[in-house]
């Protein structure tokens, strides 16, 4: 930790408490709480906890939080605790490396965007070749932000871009004590 307003105690007090599903609520919960420490100067700190839920509402959070963090000019540091699933992991890409501080024991879930769709095909050939199209460009879209989040993931880290794409491909559980071993994250709190 290069900050010295980090420190270990500051990291177990956090700021804001994200847990449960990732989805609107969480949404503005995290914005409500954040909301409450613009005056403060030192560090924020925000503790997950989550079984996963929407990733495009888990990118928006990080992105918030982001851009926030660069507008104060504040760090702010995330903490996952027991479970970070997910579209967890969508919110702790969001987070420089640096940044990235687990519990002991806490566990990590990685795999692909999911998608539940059904495509029901009426009408002139012309008008199904463009349901399809679009359907393909939504997954390709999918797979682009996926993989962005990826690499954020990864970097800084001894974990290759091809290695994390081939353990979400087989959905791939991982403890805090090797994420840590493997650059993932700063340290164990």
């Amino acid at each position: 930790m290069t900050d010295p307003a980090l420190t270990p105690v500051k990291l177990a007090m956090p700021d804001i408490r994200l847990y449960g599903a990732v989805d609107d609520a969480m949404f503005q919960s995290c914005i409500a709480q954040f909301d409450g420490l613009m005056i403060r100067a030192d560090p924020v700190v925000v503790q997950l906890t989550t079984f996963g839920g929407v990733a495009d509402t888990g990118r928006r959070i990080a992105r918030e939080i982001g851009l926030r963090s660069q507008a104060l000019g504040r760090r702010v540091a995330l903490v996952g605790v027991t479970t970070v699933y997910s579209a967890g992991m969508t919110i702790m890409s969001g987070f420089a490396r640096e940044d990235r501080f687990l519990s002991p024991g806490c566990s990590l879930l990685i795999h692909e965007r999911q998608m539940d769709a059904n495509i029901h095909f009426v009408g002139p050939l012309s008008a199904v070749r463009l349901t399809v199209l679009a359907k393909l460009k939504e997954i390709e879209e999918g797979i682009h932000l996926q993989n962005e989040g990826f690499r954020a993931l990864v970097a800084g880290s001894s974990v290759s871009f091809e290695e994390i794409r081939a353990m979400a491909e087989e959905t791939t559980y991982m403890s805090a004590q090797e994420a840590f071993d493997r650059g993932l994250v700063a340290g164990l709190i």
